[in-house]
């Protein structure tokens, strides 16, 4: 029998949302974990209150709700290359007082520790009744990459004032976790690419503090959809 992975939001977790929900008040997750599932492959259970072997607590690089499904919230995890190696089989997201809020396991990912080039990034997907009523803090660490999907309808293009050639026409996409300092790359979605190369859109894109701007020749005929991964510039923080 193949092995299950996927990632359930605890008993105390559960009550923490219910009564934010009830409240009003966003639950806000603090910070995430990777462990090494004590050297081998379990099941996440919802009675857990932490990891089985925590191997590494590092603060949260991205977080959105999950385009295709508004009662998911996506929380993207990346760790440097630093202290020991390990591997990771679970990961789990924190409260400020500790509270672990869902647990997730993971296929055998190595983590090659201090000296190696690269990250281990990691996507928990947390389904819950009411994502709104969820919260993150957002820390991106030099060099993190994090990123959002996003869709760019046709009313969403304007007109550059005093451009009348080139890209003379300009979208704006707000993401509250976005920060000036980010370094964007948007992909486009297979859907989309004809209607991209008709218009002209600007393979490059730039960041401003809450979002990004894409530049194009002519206004899409249709609705632009896509990803934009954000590598990040240095530390800012953002609820998404």
């Amino acid at each position: 029998m193949s092995n299950i992975y996927k990632t359930v939001v605890t008993n105390e977790g559960a009550a923490l949302i219910a009564q934010s929900v009830i409240s009003g008040e966003r639950l806000l997750i603090t910070e995430a974990a990777v462990g090494d599932g004590g050297g081998a492959y379990y099941l996440p259970q919802a009675s857990q209150t932490a990891l089985v072997r925590e191997c590494r607590r590092i603060a949260i690089a991205g977080a959105y709700l999950n385009a295709d499904a508004p009662n998911v919230m996506d929380i993207e995890i990346s760790i440097p290359p630093t202290g020991a190696a390990f591997t990771a089989r679970e990961v789990g997201v924190f409260t400020g007082d500790g509270t672990l809020v869902a647990v997730g396991n993971l296929p055998d990912t190595a983590h090659p520790g201090a000296g190696a080039f690269g990250r281990l990034s990691v996507v928990m997907h947390i389904a819950v009744e009411d994502a709104s009523a969820l919260d993150v803090l957002v820390m991106p660490q030099s060099g993190a990459v994090s990123g959002f999907d996003f869709e760019a309808p046709v009313s969403s293009w304007q007109t550059r004032s005093g451009v009348s050639q080139g890209y003379a026409y300009v979208c704006e996409v707000t993401r509250a976790s976005v920060g000036a300092d980010m370094l964007p790359h948007v992909v486009i979605k297979e859907e989309s690419v004809s209607a991209a190369e008709a218009a002209g859109i600007c393979p490059a894109a730039e960041t401003f503090d809450g979002g990004i701007r894409l530049y194009s020749q002519s206004v899409p005929a249709s609705v632009i959809k896509a990803r934009c991964y954000l590598i990040c510039g240095g530390l800012s923080a953002g609820a998404s």
